[in-house]
């Protein structure tokens, strides 16, 4: 009784030999190539997600500039409402005394009202874009460890287009 391996390539779908790199009934050692599977299909692949994943990291750059562009909407809508606030608080005191209308302390406190909800809609999108920027895992940006994972299955499945011998044996047939 001879023990023996069943080999099986380790890839995501059916793929043609391209070459058996070996005799039948020769011996070889663990790691020696058996046979090569073809690999364009999967070259491409690891060309797509290396080409994601330099994507991902551009898009980290982009989140930030996303914070800075939210960070600064929200400064303009504090000055907004302040100057809305002041504008206000001038026409109403102008109305009580009769030196303005009172249409025009009605209309600056619509605009106060209107400026407070431009507040924290700006605090909101800065709130949505740190969030985006801080999104990670184990100190890495969620889309980059994705992309990065999906390379590193790419690269794996790459590797197995070449099975190698699993121990140390004779090739049967």
């Amino acid at each position: 009784i001879q023990p023996t391996i069943q080999l099986t390539p380790r890839l995501t779908s059916p793929t043609l030999v391209t070459a058996v790199l070996v005799e039948p009934n020769v011996v070889v050692t663990k790691g020696t190539p058996l046979f090569q599977f073809d690999p364009r299909s999967y070259q491409y692949t690891v060309s797509q997600k290396r080409a994601q994943l330099a994507q991902a990291r551009q898009d980290v750059r982009i989140f930030q500039a996303d914070v800075d562009v939210a960070s600064e909407k929200v400064s303009k809508a504090k000055s907004e409402l302040v100057y809305a606030e002041w504008q206000q608080k001038r026409t109403q005191e102008m109305a009580a005394q009769g030196a303005g209308p009172e249409e025009d302390a009605q209309q600056w406190a619509a605009e106060l009202a209107v400026r407070r909800a431009g507040l924290k809609e700006a605090e909101a999108e800065e709130l949505r874009a740190r969030l985006r920027y801080q999104s990670q895992i184990g100190g890495v940006n969620t889309n980059v460890a994705s992309a990065q994972a999906e390379l590193d299955q790419a690269l794996y499945y790459l590797d197995n287009t070449t099975m190698v011998a699993p121990e140390d044996g004779t090739i049967i047939n």
